[in-house]
């Protein structure tokens, strides 16, 4: 992705960034979230990707597991069904830091219709924000997440 120089946040900064967030609403993710389970085809297991710079992460079993155990958000993106994605960064009461996209194919926002999925979900899970950042950020959600926490500050 890109390097220090090009804009990547530092550990001290994230503090600084996340301190500046006053409030986020996590109602925004409830749709989406309530699709995360094994009947509609989006498990924790399933929708887990690994960075190739980790070892794997203890995802626990439901009902302790994402997304019940999440402890702070940092940002949170409402996504529009069959438009944009819902997007999430926060950390988990594990202290794993994870980063969350959903998107729905459906005009209606379900994930899940006629027994097949209509759209995908991804979770990247982390012991260090800024190797969240860097490597699972794609360039646009990393444009996106700078301009609406600046914006906040």
């Amino acid at each position: 992705m890109a390097s220090q120089s090009d804009g990547i946040i530092n550990e001290r900064q994230t503090m600084i960034r996340m301190a500046s967030i006053a409030t986020l609403d996590p109602r925004k993710m409830d749709t989406p979230f309530m699709f995360i389970h094994d009947q509609f085809g989006f498990s924790v297991e399933s929708i887990y990707r690994q960075l190739l710079t980790q070892s794997a992460v203890d995802l626990g079993t439901f009902p302790d597991c994402f997304p019940n155990t999440i402890s702070e958000y940092y940002w949170i993106q409402e996504g529009q069904p069959a438009v944009t994605p819902w997007i999430a960064l926060g950390k988990l009461t594990t202290g794993i830091y994870f980063y969350y996209v959903a998107s729905s194919n459906s005009d209606d926002g379900f994930f899940f219709k006629n027994k097949k999925k209509c759209g995908m979900m991804h979770l990247w899970l982390s012991h260090s924000y800024s190797d969240l950042i860097n490597w699972a950020f794609s360039a646009p959600d990393y444009e996106s997440y700078i301009s609406s926490t600046i914006q906040m500050a």
